[in-house]
């Protein structure tokens, strides 16, 4: 399948499962990626909808907890609230 027009599109296969790979196995490398590219949000996202193919993933579990550990963190460093703790 194309997605997008001419050669400009890029190759989708038809099934998320083509070559082996389970579709939560699917999320998890994307949230990978997200995760590399520091789009921790998305990567929240993305490793919900892997959980909701097998809940139990403790691949995805822990993926997960780190994610929400990371969100914490930078929350807590840009809230205002605490700014005047790391001013020099």
């Amino acid at each position: 399948m194309q997605v997008g027009g001419g050669c400009e599109g890029h190759y989708l296969p038809e099934s998320r499962t083509e070559g082996g790979a389970e579709p939560a196995d699917t999320w998890l490398w994307l949230a990978t990626a997200q995760e590399i590219a520091g789009q921790w949000q998305a990567e929240v996202g993305t490793l919900q909808r892997g959980l909701a193919l097998r809940p139990a993933d403790v691949d995805l579990l822990y993926l997960l907890g780190s994610a929400y550990e990371r969100l914490g963190k930078q929350r807590w460093h840009t809230s205002k609230g605490w700014s005047w703790f790391f001013e020099e």
